[in-house]
């Protein structure tokens, strides 16, 4: 009996183990085939709803790219990069990507620290005895952790560098010395391009090699990323490149072509190049906590730095999808998007804009890209977090769109006038050599009876009187698409009636800049 009973028990668990070995590969084949037919839906959802935002928006041309666990799981074009010729956008087409260079600059200072050679709490005259600020506290202890997170309180004076071209960090280190600052010392986040720019002298200084040649070296090179760089120039280069377009959301105008714009002493803010492929390589490095392969290139120490809260934004209407607390990291947005850690950037430039959003938790990462002048990139990014976090997609683009078409057509609107008025000198008295310390030298000219501006090798424009001794000068920037950028130039006579100075307001978080005529 005892014989039968094991012999049965040694049958049975025989044929268990012979189901089992048969089932279980089918059960993983079975849940593969499932989870294959998921991801195919989540993507073909995510082209949907790219699709649909390009027809809508009327931009020329996007890019999407997905990271998810380590893996590239999407990565496309859309529409067109050339669309006068009907070239289309592909995953290796090269957008300039503004301020999605941000990143890399604290990368670089980063991986200075992560090297020894930089501490991100040292005074930045440690490493750049000359810098120095309008504020004598400030200029003695500013620190790379401030310029980076943006809490020094400089204001944004992007005319400083539009405008007027800055053609070297240290020509733009000498005119940060007579910028205004609206708000105390790291009391307050402003957006500045020019602070990052700091960080960029650091690892010019530091590594005794140009901040270019020290990206290219650190980052670009040991990630692959050889369908990136950092000039104008370098760009043109590449065969498939998108064009800029200013784009109206109005649909009032057809998109129009702009000029490519070269940065100059701005680069460490804004002069990354580069393609969907390689973005998402960045983003697997990111997400592999500055792992590239089996090589660590910053201490995940320090890169942990750059993901947490420096500086508090005021506090925002708490939402499904976001807390009501904000903050900047060390050139990263910090954040939290439907109770999840998110980590975030946007990038502009002239005629395009593109945005990274990453959540870390989730191993998840997604970079959208367009050639038009429009901001809205980042509701793509979180239509697709939606879908890839199984919530209920919200149209985010078409909630951002309102705000974008009414603020379109608020800068469309003439300024207000004073009929009647006529200048109170002859024109030619207006004519001469204006300068400020922090902006440059801006000479007006008397051609056939109209007056004209143009800064240092950069455009001229001219200057339409408007009322009293108030001109108005339209300039032929794409920043804002459609609309037009004005600026508004007041002259201003001595006690004894002779043009001295002019002033423009041309920073709206300070008084008007001033002119001095020379």
């Amino acid at each position: 009996m005892k014989r039968d009973l094991l012999r049965h028990s040694k049958c049975f668990i025989v044929s268990f183990l012979f189901m089992a070995v048969v089932a279980v590969p089918s059960l993983i084949a079975e849940d593969q085939s499932q989870a294959d037919t998921n991801l195919a839906k989540k993507l073909a959802a995510v082209r949907e709803h790219v699709e649909y935002v390009l027809k809508d928006s009327g931009v020329p041309g996007l890019a999407v790219g997905i990271v998810k666990d380590g893996q590239v799981i999407f990565a496309e074009g859309f529409g067109y990069r050339d669309l006068k010729n009907k070239l289309p956008v592909t995953q290796e087409t090269l957008f300039p990507l503004g301020s999605l260079t941000k990143a890399v600059t604290s990368m670089a200072v980063g991986m200075l620290v992560s090297d020894g050679l930089v501490s991100f709490d040292e005074p930045v005259r440690t490493y750049l005895p000359e810098f120095q600020l309008k504020d004598p506290y400030r200029t003695m202890h500013t620190t790379p952790r401030d310029a980076l997170s943006m809490r020094t309180g400089l204001a944004p004076h992007n005319f400083m560098w539009i405008t007027t071209p800055v053609y070297t960090l240290e020509e733009l280190l000498k005119r940060m010395a007579y910028l205004d600052m609206p708000i105390g010392f790291r009391t307050g986040f402003i957006y500045c391009n020019i602070s990052i720019c700091i960080g960029g002298a650091i690892t010019n200084r530091v590594a005794k090699v140009s901040w270019e040649d020290f990206v290219r070296q650190r980052i670009l090179e040991p990630l692959d990323m050889n369908q990136s760089c950092l000039t104008i120039d370098e760009l043109k280069s590449f065969s498939n490149y998108a064009l800029p377009h200013a784009v109206s959301l109005t649909g009032e105008s057809e998109p129009q072509e702009l000029e490519l714009m070269e940065l100059h002493a701005l680069r460490s803010s804004g002069s990354l190049n580069s393609s969907t492929l390689d973005m998402l390589k960045w983003i697997q490095f990111l997400l592999n906590k500055g792992k590239a392969g089996d090589k660590q290139l910053i201490k995940r120490a320090v890169l942990n730095e750059m993901w947490v809260p420096h500086i508090h934004f005021p506090m925002r209407p708490q939402t499904q999808a976001f807390s009501g607390a904000q903050s900047y990291g060390l050139a990263w947005f910090v954040d939290t998007y439907r109770g999840k850690y998110y980590v975030n950037h946007g990038g502009a430039a002239a005629g395009y804009h593109a945005f990274i959003g990453l959540l870390p938790d989730d191993n998840l990462g997604v970079f959208a890209v367009h050639n038009g002048s429009a901001f809205f990139t980042d509701t793509i990014v979180k239509y697709i977090l939606d879908i890839f976090l199984e919530a209920e997609p919200k149209n985010w683009y078409a909630e951002t769109k309102k705000a974008l078409v009414a603020y379109e057509r608020m800068a469309k609107q003439p300024q207000k006038k004073i009929e009647g008025t006529q200048p109170s000198h002859p024109l030619k008295e207006y004519a001469g050599e204006y300068s400020n310390p922090g902006y440059g030298t801006l000479v007006v000219t008397l051609k056939d009876g109209v007056l004209y501006g143009k800064y240092n090798d950069a455009n001229e424009f001219e200057f339409e009187h408007w009322h009293y001794d108030t001109f108005r000068a339209k300039t032929p920037l794409g920043w804002l698409g459609a609309a037009p950028i004005w600026l508004m130039p007041s002259f201003h006579a001595d006690s004894r009636g002779r043009i001295i100075s002019l002033s423009m307001p041309m920073e709206p978080m300070v008084d008007p800049i001033l002119y001095k005529k020379h």
